[in-house]
């Protein structure tokens, strides 16, 4: 699903501190000038995406979306993907099969004009379960019919939810608790409020991630039960849910997603984080949600019974504020090998771990901060000291006890205008290096010297204003100049001035990938490489390199690179690069230099939206995109989609849609 009708980045605190939520995109599935009123979801093993409504059944790679049956006066109830097929219920009793060419009718069943099935699903070994409100469950395989009642042991007719639970198990929600049944229908258990269970109306269910199941009740939120650890007994998510009746649930990623009358709250089981549920906008109205479904990528999509449909994106996380301090406006970050992030703003320096969890809070570093003479660099060197470089003020150093001191030019810095700080564990102990407004300079500690160590001003060409400096693995450090290219110093302190497109130009930001080669970038002149003494560069005129430049990271075996045309990812070994700025809904976002960092498996951006963690599958980063066929027409004549299909001597002339 690559295209949006609206993208939104929207953030409020329900529980706690803590304000964030997962980036939400709205796309709209019409098949023609009509607006459909979509009410469920399901995505087939194609990862296509079909939607019940008004109109019948839709499905939508999200640029192109084709009615596959016209409902008429009947309506879909129930729907379900599985094994390469969907399958529909209807309300005027008809049970449908769906594939790639259309959709067929099984059989209609008067026991579902009276009772209409609210739920559905497809046991592997074909057996298909219907869950209806007011007649129990039907089984429906090659030897007849089963029904399942309370005559049977049932908890209550008007059934609202199925779920495997293993073994060939459901678990079946009625408005009297869970049953549990077996692969033939048999009753084998209950869960209810004599059981422990908070409520007796369950409204829906999902599977869980860790084993069991989640249920959704009509006033005390979501519990989880696992029928083979039911030693353990049932865990309430919440004891004191106030979002309401949940009517639709799906997990992901860690986090509950449950869905009622005012929207989608998210809540992380496994971080501990709070509640939190995305505000009323133009965009995505908190209406009722009546459908949820956890798409094979881990994406959350729901819909409300308009034409749009929603996908949250639990790869991306957005934290605007946190603890009453805006994140909007970030002047520097770093991260730490602790778990800890580092970030400065106008009312300080702050610490916070990498999981922004509601037991989690906000340190504050005594270092005094100027909005005048902000800072605009931090980093952590190899000795557990955070350096905090100012633009007018020299540069502060925080040791691991919390005392501070401060350097400025009369301690042997080279300017006071510190726009980088990077540090190294050298082939002579640990150095750090500050890249100023008045050229290169370098720390190293000196348990003899009274500052415990000194600064060292390195000669280099030109005007000296250096944006960023990268000391790398082979004792050499790269210079990022205004002006005057790119420049090398050896691990003797000589310097020279690098040969390539850009050497007359001016750089903004530096970085090493994992086998430590050297990467630079700046206004107009695209990403370069850095080998030896020459500068190649590519991609100038492609996002984000053709505009502003904010900063560049390595992550997962990819650059990326963030400006204000986007985000971009790089594979260094094919040189093939990826604008994911429209996926990841970052275009025309405001930030800092050195305001990229990966910590944890994650890459953090600090930009005008708030500090933002991507955490992107490899399929995001690679591009990749399967590709799989939806048709298969002679003529006008559909074929099935089957290996085994043979076809005549004359059928030669064949349509493929994929």
């Amino acid at each position: 699903m690559r295209r949006c009708a609206a993208l939104i980045l929207s953030c409020w605190a329900v529980q706690g501190a803590l304000a964030q939520y997962p980036l939400t995109r709205t796309f709209e599935l019409r098949a023609g000038l009509q607006r459909p009123r979509i009410t469920l979801l399901a995505q087939d093993d194609q990862g296509l995406l079909w939607a019940a409504g008004d109109q019948g059944l839709l499905r939508s790679d999200g640029e192109h979306t084709e009615l596959m049956w016209a409902a008429g006066d009947d309506r879909v109830s129930a729907l379900h993907a599985a094994g390469g097929l969907l399958f529909a219920a209807t309300e005027a009793g008809y049970v449908l099969r769906c594939a790639g060419q259309g959709c067929d009718t099984l059989g209609r069943d008067t026991v579902l004009l009276r009772a209409p099935a609210r739920a559905l699903w497809a046991a592997p070994d074909g057996m298909l379960w219907l869950g209806t409100y007011g007649a129990g469950i039907t089984l429906r395989g090659a030897q007849g019919e089963v029904h399942v009642t309370t005559a049977q042991g049932l908890g209550d007719d008007h059934v609202n939810a199925l779920c495997p639970v293993g073994g060939g198990r459901v678990a079946v929600a009625t408005d009297q608790g869970i049953s549990i049944c077996g692969p033939d229908g048999r009753v084998l258990a209950r869960i209810g409020e004599e059981q422990g269970a908070p409520d007796n109306l369950v409204l829906s269910l999902a599977p869980a991630e860790d084993g069991g199941f989640w249920a959704g009740t009509h006033r005390s939120g979501v519990f989880h039960f696992d029928p083979d650890r039911a030693d353990r007994g049932i865990h309430v998510l919440d004891p004191a849910w106030a979002h309401g009746a949940v009517r639709a649930l799906a997990a992901s990623g860690g986090s509950v997603w449950a869905g009622g009358m005012n929207g989608v709250v998210v809540v992380d089981v496994r971080q501990g984080l709070g509640a939190y549920v995305l505000p009323a906008a133009a965009d995505v109205p908190r209406a009722r949600v009546s459908g949820l479904l956890r798409a094979a990528d881990g994406a959350v999509w729901w819909c409300d019974g308009s034409e749009r449909v929603a996908r949250a994106d639990p790869d991306v996380l957005v934290v605007p504020d946190h603890e009453g301090l805006d994140l909007r406006h970030i002047t520097a970050l770093c991260a730490d090998t602790a778990g800890h992030l580092w970030f400065a703003t106008a009312q300080g320096v702050f610490r916070h771990d990498v999981v922004f969890a509601d037991r989690s809070h906000l340190f504050r570093v005594d270092v005094p901060v100027d909005p005048e003479r902000p800072v605009v660099a931090l980093q952590m060197d190899a000795e557990g000291h955070l350096w905090a470089g100012t633009f007018g003020q020299g540069v502060y150093r925080v040791a691991p006890d919390g005392r501070v001191r401060h350097f400025g030019e009369a301690e042997g810095l080279c300017n006071g205008n510190v726009l980088a700080v990077r540090a190294r564990r050298g082939a002579a102990g640990p150095e750090t290096w500050f890249a100023t407004l008045g050229g290169v300079c370098v720390f190293r500690p000196d348990a003899k010297a009274a500052a415990g160590g000194a600064f060292r001003t390195v000669p280099i060409p030109g005007s000296g204003f250096v944006y960023d400096v990268l000391p790398l693995a082979d004792g050499s450090t790269l210079v990022a100049t205004d002006g005057n290219g790119l420049i090398r110093i050896d691990a003797q302190g000589r310097s020279v001035q690098l040969d390539g497109p850009g050497a007359a130009g001016t750089y903004y930001s530096l970085c090493a990938d994992g086998a430590g080669g050297a990467w630079a970038c700046g206004p107009g002149t695209g990403i370069c490489r850095v080998r030896g003494g020459t500068v190649s560069c590519a991609f100038k005129d492609r996002a984000p390199f053709d505009g502003d430049v904010f900063g560049i990271a390595y992550h997962e075996g990819h650059l990326l690179a963030l400006g204000r045309t986007g985000l971009a990812s790089l594979d260094p070994a094919g040189m093939r690069l990826l604008d994911l700025g429209e996926e990841l809904g970052l275009q025309g976002v405001e930030a800092e230099l050195n305001t990229v960092c990966t910590a944890r498996s994650a890459l953090w951006l600090a930009c005008d939206r708030g500090l933002v963690r991507l955490t992107p599958r490899p399929a995001v980063l690679d591009g990749s995109v399967a590709a799989h066929f939806t048709g298969l027409y002679w003529g006008d004549q559909s074929l099935p989609l089957d290996s085994a299909l043979a076809l005549r001597h004359d059928q030669n002339f064949l349509t493929f849609r994929f």
